[in-house]
């Protein structure tokens, strides 16, 4: 008996060391590069984890709106 005890033991401890890595590996790689970009003010895209930055219409078609906010792209 003391043999499945302790079997179980340490399934349930790898279990949750598996579990307690698996939260911070997606917190690294999902959570905290979405709060960066959203932080920054830019827009970000779950499906290709990229980080956009919002540009006017007038930065595209070169015409001056002198009510358009200037907006600069920044390296995140």
């Amino acid at each position: 008996m003391n043999k499945t005890i302790r079997r179980l033991t340490w399934m349930f401890i790898s279990a949750f060391a598996f579990s307690c890595v698996a939260v911070v590996l997606y917190q690294v790689y999902y959570i905290i590069p979405r709060d960066r970009c959203e932080a920054a003010g830019h827009w970000w895209d779950p499906q290709t984890r990229i980080c956009g930055v919002p540009i006017t219409l007038s930065t595209l078609t070169g015409r001056k709106d002198k009510n358009a906010p200037k907006v600069e792209a920044k390296k995140p």
